[in-house]
């Protein structure tokens, strides 16, 4: 009931992610909370996170960047993930577990609904060590897939924002086939994939021929 009370205006991503982690926090009572958020169009992390709670230092960069191949990854693999004791498993300390003091935590997924692209994950940070129970991996199954609902709705609205602001531009730039891809070439990476090669194809009734713009 909390989760859907959603602050701010759709598409506002700040806003929404704040509203999950702190809903997050009060209904798993932890001590904090953090959410690394992906881009599900590029896969990539977005430069900022999200962290509430009770913290010893006010300065986020504690909380490492998502690495290729680190605990981030494992949890978007698994969907969750729980640590019970960090003095056990000291493999999962970092930079910010340490320096809170943080003895557990757990790491849920966030994923789109159909294709599984990441949204981002969740941290429940607890002080003192944990034992999950069977009923807790539920719960934080449910919490995930209405937190993941929320968070793709929202950058639906996003994009159909941005898609609307790029036609405004476009639209007072038209001088040129080269006007308006140099438009395209600047925006549209914030709504599609573009990692790989764009391409603007101009039909030319009159010889059969095509004009290509492309960029690799």
């Amino acid at each position: 009931a909390l989760l859907v009370r959603t602050p701010g205006k759709p598409g506002d991503l700040d806003s929404i992610l704040q509203h999950i982690a702190q809903t997050a926090q009060i209904a798993f009572a932890t001590d904090a909370c953090v959410i690394h958020a992906c881009n599900p169009i590029t896969g990539g992390f977005i430069g900022s996170h999200i962290v509430v709670g009770n913290l010893q230092a006010k300065n986020e960069l504690l909380h490492d960047k998502p690495r290729p191949k680190g605990v981030t990854q494992q949890v978007l693999k698994e969907g969750v993930l729980v640590v019970e004791d960090l003095e056990v498993q000291q493999q999962y300390h970092n930079r910010f577990t340490l320096r809170e003091g943080f003895r557990a935590f757990s790491g849920l997924a966030l994923l789109t609904r159909h294709r599984k692209r990441p949204l981002g994950a969740i941290y429940l940070d607890f002080r003192q060590p944990k034992k999950f129970s069977s009923i807790d991996y539920e719960s934080f199954r449910i919490f995930a897939v209405q937190a993941s609902f929320l968070l793709q709705e929202t950058w639906l609205a996003r994009h159909y924002e941005e898609v609307a602001r790029i036609g405004q531009d476009a639209n007072h730039n038209l001088a040129t086939v080269s006007n308006l891809f140099q438009e395209l070439q600047t925006y549209v990476d914030t709504v599609l994939d573009d990692s790989h090669t764009l391409l603007l194809a101009i039909n030319q009734p009159q010889t059969y021929t095509l004009d290509v713009y492309a960029s690799c």
